[in-house]
């Protein structure tokens, strides 16, 4: 009987012992307690398996996976709160989420407007006469730059992009002279991310010129012709023609 005993006994500590493995691993990953699972507990009492101990355990752990939020087990109740100190004592594993890469300032674009402008009026005169005014939009930028839009005195112009480095024209028209500032600005729509967003905007004043002079028409004198001095022909001379007369012819 004793031997008999012996291997009972063993039997129910191996029992507890696979039916608390299979609590932990139920736990680890996230599952609810399965009604095979309360079988087992409910065999390992039958049989006096000292299982309140491992029953308390199993419920805690199912508690701390959300899976069993309160319960009572044989006067025995484990709450919200057991469960919060056993959730301190764990590690607690983030998920890592990769970051999404930002550009730097020195992988950006950067559009200026460098100093310099060309007035070119239709006319001598500047004083009402139309015209154009040239500056140019540079990319300073280590990084090429999409479409954008550029405004000269008001007048917007559409660019398809500027590679890192180059430079284009920017142009606009006005109907009179003169001018009397220039007021450039790249990027107008805040359509490109750049290194330096305080150079797009160029100003400048001038002072208008002075009025053109009208020049003084000067007068021709229409020249006047003196005419010749006419020789006075001198008389002509008659020489007259001499006639012979014969007289007393003899016979």
């Amino acid at each position: 009987m004793t031997f008999l005993h012996a291997r009972v006994a063993t039997a129910m500590v191996l029992f507890a012992a696979i039916a608390g493995a299979w609590g932990i691993v139920d736990y680890y990953r996230h599952r609810a307690v399965s009604p095979n699972f309360w079988g087992v507990i409910v065999v390992g009492e039958l049989n006096g398996v000292p299982m309140k101990r491992l029953l308390i355990l199993t419920i805690c752990l199912f508690s701390l996976a959300g899976c069993v939020p309160v319960t009572q087990v044989e006067g025995m109740q484990v709450t919200t709160e057991t469960a919060t100190a056993f959730t301190n004592r764990l590690p607690v594993i983030l998920k890592q989420e990769t970051p999404t890469p930002t550009q730097t300032p020195y992988d950006l674009p950067d559009l200026t407007i460098p100093y310099g402008y060309r007035i070119v009026y239709d006319d001598p005169c500047p004083h009402g006469s139309p015209g154009t005014i040239t500056v140019t939009v540079q990319n300073i930028g280590t990084n090429h730059a999409g479409p954008f839009v550029a405004a000269l005195n008001a007048q917007e112009t559409s660019f398809n992009g500027l590679l890192s480095g180059a430079s284009t024209p920017l142009e606009a028209h006005f109907t009179r002279g003169p001018v009397g500032s220039v007021y450039a600005e790249a990027d107008t729509q805040n359509q490109i991310v750049e290194s330096n967003e305080d150079n797009n905007m160029w100003l400048i004043k001038m002072t208008p010129p002075g009025p053109c002079v009208t020049p003084t028409p000067t007068h021709t004198p229409t020249p006047t012709f003196t005419p010749e001095s006419t020789l006075t022909p001198e008389p002509a001379t008659v020489t007259p023609t001499p006639t012979w007369t014969v007289i007393g012819q003899g016979q």
